[in-house]
């Protein structure tokens, strides 16, 4: 061999030799890359949100040792750079389904705040209505004690309003009873029934001899009657779930009577109150209504320290 060949042949040698000597290095480095992304933090908090993907980034860096320890740094390279993108994709697994849990939460949190919003809503309607209706009643309330006076009219107008009066007569008399049914001394009963019997009185006088009427007076009975009657309640607002339960066994009495259809047990500012509708036939109580009342009277028996108090309309 010439010492020109015997050079050539040298210097591929050690061609060869760099080169094989470069790619274990190589491997080697990829190696120890992979090594520190499966032992990261960012690997050790994605697992439990990725497994699957962490388990296929562990078996790459198990075969690049494989290779490394059979000789072949190629294949070792590349199953190195094989794991390190499959930790990559890991922690974007894991960064992803966060993503989706942040987003389930805010849902939640989102539907949760709309439930509230519609809650708060339908309280703020039911408030704004029992505002209205407060306002309306105490509108009414002021008219009541505070009537305004009426002005004579003509003969037929006049009438009218004889009739308005009897009947807010016979509603304050009413109202008067109740109060004296819940407390005989309610405040300011005494006054309201003599205001109630000194309007009956001038009714009476005025369908006789034509007297004007007294409707402001009757207006001004009826209120005051109301106002007793409120106030003997107010001071028995602790017998309020007594109240409850009597209503609700009227009310189980008229379903038992099969008479839950066409009367109703109603509560007002007297208690609790049942209108009986067609109750007479001739100068007797029907069948049904005569059941119906015994019913009843066997409700009120069992509460004895609750008042009854009939009225009849024709």
């Amino acid at each position: 061999m010439s010492p020109k060949s015997f050079a050539a042949v040298a210097l591929v040698a050690a061609a060869l030799g760099g080169c094989i000597g470069g790619g274990s290095t190589l491997a080697g480095a990829r190696l120890a890359d992979a090594d520190k992304a499966r032992v990261s933090e960012t690997t050790r908090a994605a697992r439990a949100l990725a497994p699957q993907a962490a388990a296929e980034a562990d078996d790459e860096l198990r075969r690049a040792r494989e290779a490394q320890t059979a000789g072949d740094d190629v294949a070792a390279n590349l199953y190195a750079e094989r794991a390190l993108a499959a930790y990559a994709r890991v922690a974007i697994l894991a960064r992803l389904a966060r993503a989706k849990e942040e987003e389930a939460a805010a849902q939640r949190a989102l539907a949760e705040a709309e439930t509230r919003l519609a809650t708060h809503a339908t309280a703020r309607r039911d408030t704004d209505q029992e505002v209205a209706d407060l306002d309306k009643q105490l509108r009414v309330a002021r008219e009541l004690h505070a009537p305004a006076a009426t002005k004579p009219g003509d003969p037929d107008r006049e009438k009218a309003r004889l009739v308005a009066a009897q009947s807010l007569a016979t509603s304050a008399a009413l109202l008067c009873g109740a109060a004296r049914l819940v407390s005989v001394e309610a405040p300011g009963l005494a006054d309201a029934q003599k205001a109630v019997d000194a309007v009956r009185a001038r009714l009476d006088a005025g369908a006789k001899s034509g007297a004007p009427h007294v409707i402001d007076a009757a207006s001004r009975a009826r209120a005051g009657c109301l106002t007793a009657l409120t106030r003997a309640r107010r001071d028995q607002a602790k017998d309020a779930p007594q109240t409850d339960a009597l209503l609700g066994e009227v009310t189980s009495a008229l379903s038992q009577a099969g008479r839950d259809k066409d009367v109703i047990a109603t509560r007002d500012e007297r208690g609790v109150v049942v209108t009986v509708r067609d109750a007479f036939r001739g100068d007797g109580l029907t069948p049904q209504s005569d059941a119906l009342l015994k019913e009843l009277a066997r409700v009120a028996a069992a509460h004895p320290s609750v008042a009854v108090q009939v009225v009849l309309h024709t």
